[in-house]
């Protein structure tokens, strides 16, 4: 039975796996758990094992490595380093393990290997820029308390910032999105607590973004200034991830957000500078993580880019 590689992808609100380039992705939608130090790696872990027992199946092929693209992964992934790598060849068998950002997976597998600019917009918001002979820039990703801004988070802040405008009484308030926040919560007061108590509070903020961009559709006023905004903010990050050396640059849309509103996709191309070239993406953040296994085991991952990735053996 010829070795396989697996490839996940690991987001605010949940986690995709794939074995090679098969295209059967398996799915858990659990929200990425955050402890005192950053990603909680022992959930993450659980999380990854169990899909990859899904993917493998009662009759397992043998696995010759797995790489992993999460979120936080670079900032605070000190706890996932070392939980998943022994997790995985426990559940795996593979003798190679690679640790990388979201945003590295994002790249490879929006352009298919090749250099440009991918701006991935779901829970966060972050752009990476590679010409692939070594030069990678990164722009925002930096969470939802200081960064990912236009990002899915922070759109749902931004909502429910307009949602408490109204509650209030307050200028630039919006009444649609505040009967929005009183059918998913008991109210401001219980809104709060929750987002004091959750590990997930990223998750639980962009959770509020599709009502948002929805309401936007609709011509609401505060979330079409609010969708609006999120353009701009993130036209300024794509631009700032582009190399120098690349003009134009061949850049990516993608993340959940941008897939499932339209309308939010179309404002964000009207924004861009004319330096960045909009093409559809070659794959996903799954399919990037198979090419990073893949060019970890032929020892020949792109020029650079050890710098964002760990392998474990």
């Amino acid at each position: 039975m010829n070795a396989v590689v697996l490839g996940f992808d690991v987001g605010g609100t949940g986690a995709r796996g794939v074995i090679g380039h098969s295209g059967d992705v398996l799915a858990r939608e659990v929200p990425l758990q955050r402890g005192p130090s950053g990603v909680d790696g022992a959930a993450t872990a659980a999380v990854l094992a169990s899909l990859a027992a899904g993917l493998l199946g009662v009759d397992p092929p043998p696995v010759a490595a797995v790489a992993v693209g999460c979120a936080g992964a670079l900032d605070l992934g000190a706890d996932l380093r070392v939980h998943v790598p022994p997790a995985m060849a426990r559940a795996t068998g593979a003798p190679l393990i690679v640790i990388t950002s979201d945003m590295v997976t994002s790249f490879l597998g929006g352009l298919g290997g090749e250099p440009g600019v991918v701006l991935a917009v779901g829970t966060g918001a972050v752009a990476v820029g590679s010409d692939l002979r070594g030069e990678w820039r990164r722009v925002d990703g930096w969470g939802d308390i200081v960064g990912d801004v236009g990002g899915g988070a922070w759109i749902g802040r931004a909502g429910l910032t307009a949602a408490l405008r109204a509650h209030d009484g307050r200028p630039g308030g919006s009444a649609l999105l505040r009967a929005e926040l009183l059918r998913r919560f008991a109210g401001p007061a219980a809104l709060v607590a929750d987002l004091h108590s959750r590990t997930d509070r990223a998750g639980t903020l962009a959770g509020f973004a599709p009502v948002v961009l929805a309401a936007a559709a609709d011509g609401d006023p505060a979330a079409v200034r609010i969708r609006a905004q999120a353009c701009r903010h993130l036209a300024g990050t794509a631009a700032a991830a582009r190399p120098p050396a690349l003009f134009p640059a061949s850049t990516v849309l993608t993340g959940a957000l941008l897939t499932a509103h339209g309308e939010f996709r179309d404002s964000l191309r009207a924004e861009l500078p004319g330096e960045l070239m909009v093409r559809e993406a070659s794959g996903t953040a799954c399919d990037g993580a198979v090419r990073l296994a893949e060019a970890a085991i032929a020892g020949r991952l792109p020029a650079g880019v050890d710098r964002w990735a760990t392998l474990h053996r």
